[in-house]
C-alpha cells in the first residue's frame, strides 16, 4: 500500500474473487460501499463510489437506471391489483419489464444523495442521516414524478396518471402518499440495494460487463427505438387517461 495515497494495486477484478481482506468493513448501512482494499483506488462520480477499470461511470448509471425502471414494473404489476382490485394494462409505449421514470427516480436519487449515506449527523447516540436522506429523498422523487407527468403532457398530450382524485395532490400529477411511499422504498434501496449491486459490479471482469452491458443497454435501446417508431408511425397508440 501506497500510505500516501491510500491505493492499494491489484492486478484484476472478476467474478468469484476471494472475500475482502480481514479487517475491511462489510458492505451496506454507512460504511463503504465496497472495500478499497478489495477493488483498487476509490474515487467518487456521481454518487457512486467508482474503481478504476472495468465498470465506468455512466454503465454504473446505466446499470441502475435499468434495476430501478425493473423494480418499478414488478411494483406497478403487483401493488397496482391490490390498492384498485384489478391488473392493470400498462400505458406507456415501451414492450419490456421497465419503467423508464421510476430509472429516472432512482438515478436522481443515487447522484444527488448516494454520498450521504457514508456520512453520519447525530443526535444525540442517534444516527439521523437516514431520516435527512429520507426527507430530501420525498423532494427528490415527487420533482421527478412532477416533471415526467408536465412533458409527458404537454410535450406529447399524454397523461399516463393523475392523482385529482388523492388527497393533498398537486395539479394531479404527484399526491402525499405516493411521494412519501416513494420516498420510504427509495431511502431502503439507497441504504441496501444500491451498496450490494456496487459490490457485484465491481467484481465483474472486463470481459463479463463488456458482455454483460451490450445485452442490456442493446435490449433497452431496441424496445425504445422500435416502440417510439411504431408509435409515431400511428401502428400503435398509447392509451391515455384523457
Amino acid at each position: 500500500m501506497n500510505t500516501r495515497t491510500g491505493r492499494v494495486r491489484i492486478k484484476h477484478s472478476v467474478i468469484g474473487d476471494s472475500a475482502a481482506p480481514a479487517g475491511s468493513r462489510a458492505v451496506g448501512g454507512t460504511s463503504p460501499s465496497v472495500s478499497a482494499a478489495a477493488h483498487g483506488p476509490v474515487r467518487t462520480i456521481a454518487g457512486l463510489t467508482s474503481w478504476t477499470g472495468n465498470v465506468n461511470a455512466f454503465q454504473r448509471l446505466f446499470y441502475f437506471f435499468i434495476l430501478f425502471s425493473f423494480l418499478g414494473y414488478l411494483g406497478e404489476v403487483i401493488v397496482f391489483p391490490f390498492y384498485y382490485g384489478h391488473f392493470r394494462e400498462w400505458q406507456g409505449p415501451l414492450h419490456g419489464p421497465w419503467l423508464p421514470l421510476y430509472g429516472f427516480g432512482g438515478v436522481a436519487l443515487i447522484v444527488l444523495l448516494g454520498q450521504l449515506r457514508n456520512r453520519r449527523i447525530k443526535l444525540g447516540r442517534i444516527n439521523i442521516m437516514p431520516v435527512l436522506v429520507f426527507v430530501l429523498g420525498f423532494f427528490t422523487v415527487s420533482v421527478v414524478e412532477f416533471v415526467g407527468s408536465w412533458l409527458l403532457q404537454t410535450g406529447f398530450g399524454i397523461t399516463l396518471w393523475d392523482y385529482s382524485t388523492e388527497p393533498f395532490n398537486l395539479q394531479g400529477r404527484i399526491c402525499l402518499v405516493n411521494s412519501l411511499a416513494f420516498a420510504v422504498v427509495g431511502t431502503a434501496l439507497l441504504w441496501w440495494f444500491v451498496p450490494t449491486i456496487e459490490h457485484l459490479l465491481a467484481r465483474l471482469s472486463a470481459r463479463v460487463n463488456r458482455i454483460l452491458f451490450s445485452i442490456v443497454f442493446g435490449a433497452f435501446a431496441a424496445d425504445f427505438v422500435i416502440s417510439i417508431s411504431l408509435v409515431l408511425l400511428g401502428v400503435i397508440s398509447i392509451r391515455t387517461l384523457n
